[in-house]
């Protein structure tokens, strides 16, 4: 039996075929008439005003990165960038583009402790099945970052804005994880941003910023991004 991630991986392995860029990395459909480039790019330019003020941020790993939108617009920011995802096959079409992108099972980091600067991790965690997942995933990249780093979780749907079911508890789920990726369904969950602050806590987070998404997709008005830095030695 598939465990929920490798399920997952399936899910987006079927995504990947898409032509549509947006569609094919699991993204809603523009109600706006906002372009692929668009959205993409307006990830990428949030990211990048928010990390210019600080200092010696050059090393950047996309968790969850798909067939690499953002990061391809994020490479030439930084001195090195690397991805990962739990899609074989969006990591093939990432790679495809000549980015340093790789497979993972969707547990550990295939890294050394305090390996980058900034950790992306976009429209990732509403697919996590539990906020024990979230809290696993999020402690993983807190390994993986260096002192004085950054944490980005971008476009969080949050239960008091989103029509998605909610984590009610942080040891377990109320809804199920959705079985029919045949159909193209999937399970999205909200998070709180009291339980992101809580996580942030317990691994000594020295700033918390919280502010909602900046893109016009359809759904994407109930999100927000929630950043994570580490003390500096």
């Amino acid at each position: 039996m598939k465990s929920k991630m490798d399920q997952l991986g399936l899910h987006f392995d079927l995504l990947a075929r898409s032509e549509d860029p947006i569609v094919a990395n699991g993204y809603g459909k523009s109600s706006t008439g906002l372009s692929a480039d668009g959205a993409y790019s307006m990830i990428a330019e949030r990211l990048i005003e928010y990390l210019s003020p600080l200092e010696d941020i050059d090393r950047l790993l996309e968790v969850g990165c798909g067939t690499g939108e953002i990061l391809c617009r994020l490479a030439a920011e930084f001195r090195h960038a690397k991805g990962l995802d739990i899609s074989p096959k969006m990591v093939e079409r990432a790679q495809s583009r000549g980015l340093d992108v790789s497979h993972y099972d969707g547990t550990l980091f295939p890294f050394e402790s305090s390996t980058f600067s900034v950790i992306l991790i976009y429209q990732v965690l509403v697919n996590a099945p539990t906020i024990k997942r979230v809290g696993q995933l999020i402690s993983e990249a807190w390994r993986c970052l260096e002192p004085g780093g950054v944490i980005y979780l971008g476009a969080l749907p949050h239960p008091k804005w989103s029509t998605f079911p909610e984590h009610r508890s942080r040891r377990g789920l109320r809804a199920r994880l959705a079985s029919q990726f045949a159909g193209g369904a999937l399970t999205c969950y909200s998070i709180s941003w009291k339980d992101l602050l809580s996580i942030a806590d317990r691994l000594g987070a020295i700033e918390c910023h919280v502010f909602r998404s900046p893109i016009s997709l359809e759904g994407w008005s109930s999100k927000y991004d929630f950043v994570l830095r580490k003390k500096a030695n």
